[in-house]
């Protein structure tokens, strides 16, 4: 094997990232933020999933692919989330295929303060195209010993602390640094999975209702490796659009943006501008493909009613808040008192002019059978009859056609029998706290008997009369 075919497998088996570094570099990860850092599990308080694609180095000859999709959503009133993602890589003769479960769990301090913890499990499967590989003698011992693929066990863990606009990340990916061997000699065939230490800090400015400016920064740092670092500004309209500009150290400037459709669609696109030393061997095309479904929670209503109350201005905001809505429940209670009374004054004015008819004098001529005296109800015991609004209920007679312990039962019953009695109102027994519908109450026990006696015939339906006294 010739030495430049030694070194193109070197080159490959780096991971094909810049200054070495075997993550991938994505753009979108301040929207998906979950991609680096399995504490942003279930962060959102939506069911998110994402599809990037993402393509560097195409003038080398053998484009740089790297493809992923994730699925995470919260659990348990969002203090926990699971998510799913699963990541394909293309590099030359090399390809890795990653899938892993991520779990996160949220520490709530007080309603400002939080702290996510993440942690994310997988296997990472490497093989390599020995098809491609065009070697001087086909039948290279060393090339017929290597595995096809070299499959490993990977872990990454996150921290995510928030308090009100800022947020700071912390995340160790391929944290076990496993060995990734390829020949069956122990001596040679393999590359080590090093360990990469990543941190973030992004802060939100509010500049207005709709508009959010958005500085981020992200640093890598990997063992005997140049030290690298992102810094964003990002600004987002109305959470529908987006765009942002970002440098990368010694690499590249990045632009992105986006927009969000129908409320549940985001697309995203960024495209890189070489300015390290990359620049010289690259004269290709370095750009990502972000598509994002966000599915809406049970919760979403709550937490922007959360959002409205921590954004009030001050103490003095929440009193005169406070106040308002005091005197607003003021006024619907005597609005509603008022209306009462005026229907309860309306009854007792029928029965008064009822009792005035039968009152007026007949005729001299007129003579009229002496009326039978009516059938004497005895007073009932043990009841305390108070109106909707908790006043009293006064003493007489009522005729009454049904007694439940659901309001909602009563209501219905109501309904039914304001159309033939209008005078049917409820009463509550505070003895059994029973709801009562009363067709009418009188304090002429011949009128009583007689809406008794009619109901009767005409509905053929249960219904009594009460002699209510308080006692």
């Amino acid at each position: 094997m010739s030495k430049r075919l030694l070194l193109f497998i070197i080159v490959c088996l780096c991971g094909g990232s810049l200054f070495g570094q075997q993550v991938p570099f994505y753009n979108h990860y301040l929207i998906n933020p979950f991609v680096y850092n399995p504490a942003a599990t279930g962060a959102s308080d939506y069911v998110n999933a994402s599809f990037v694609r993402n393509q560097r180095y195409s003038s080398f000859g053998s484009t740089a692919v790297n493809n992923y999709l994730t699925v995470e959503g919260p659990i348990s009133k969002g203090n926990m989330g699971l998510g799913l993602i699963v990541a394909h890589q293309t590099q030359g003769i090399q390809q890795q295929l990653m899938s892993s479960l991520s779990y996160s769990y949220r520490l709530k301090i007080n309603d400002d303060h939080n702290i996510r913890f993440g942690l994310s499990a997988g296997v990472l499967d490497n093989r390599i195209d020995y098809n491609q590989i065009n070697a001087q003698e086909a039948n290279d011992p060393y090339l017929t010993g290597l595995r096809p693929t070299a499959p490993v066990f990977d872990m990454n863990v996150g921290l995510l602390y928030n308090w009100k606009d800022l947020k700071i990340g912390i995340s160790v990916p391929q944290l076990i640094g496993s060995k990734v061997k390829y020949a069956k000699e122990r001596s040679r065939g393999y590359y080590q999975l090093e360990r990469h230490y990543m941190m973030s800090l992004e802060y939100d400015f509010h500049a207005g209702e709709k508009v959010i400016i958005r500085p981020n920064a992200v640093m890598r740092y990997m063992p005997d490796v140049p030290f690298q670092y992102d810094v964003t500004l990002m600004g987002i309209y109305n959470n529908m659009l987006w765009a942002s500009a970002t440098y990368k150290s010694d690499y590249a400037v990045q632009f992105n943006a986006g927009v969000r459709v129908l409320d549940f669609l985001r697309v995203g696109y960024s495209y890189e501008l070489l300015t390290g030393s990359m620049k010289a061997y690259n004269t290709g095309t370095n750009h990502e493909i972000f598509l994002g479904f966000s599915f809406k929670g049970k919760r979403e209503k709550e937490i922007e009613i959360q959002k409205i109350e921590v954004k009030v201005p001050d103490d003095l905001a929440l009193k005169q808040r406070d106040s308002i809505q005091k005197l607003k429940d003021e006024l619907e209670n005597k609005l509603k008192k008022m209306l009462e009374d005026q229907a309860q004054r309306d009854r007792l004015q029928r029965e008064k002019d009822s009792l005035a008819n039968l009152a007026k004098v007949t005729p001299a001529d007129t003579v009229k059978p002496k009326k039978e005296a009516p059938e004497e109800i005895p007073v009932a015991k043990g009841y305390h009859f108070v109106n909707l609004d908790k006043s009293e209920s006064p003493d007489g007679f009522y005729v009454i056609t049904g007694v439940f312990s659901n309001r909602q039962n009563a209501d219905h019953v109501l309904a039914k029998s304001l159309g033939e009695y209008p005078d049917t109102y409820l009463v509550i027994n505070e003895a059994n706290s029973y709801f009562y519908v009363v067709i009418l109450y009188t304090l002429d026990q011949e009128l009583a008997t007689t809406t008794f006696k009619d109901y009767k015939t005409k509905k053929k339906q249960k219904v009594w009369i009460l002699n209510y006294k308080k006692s």
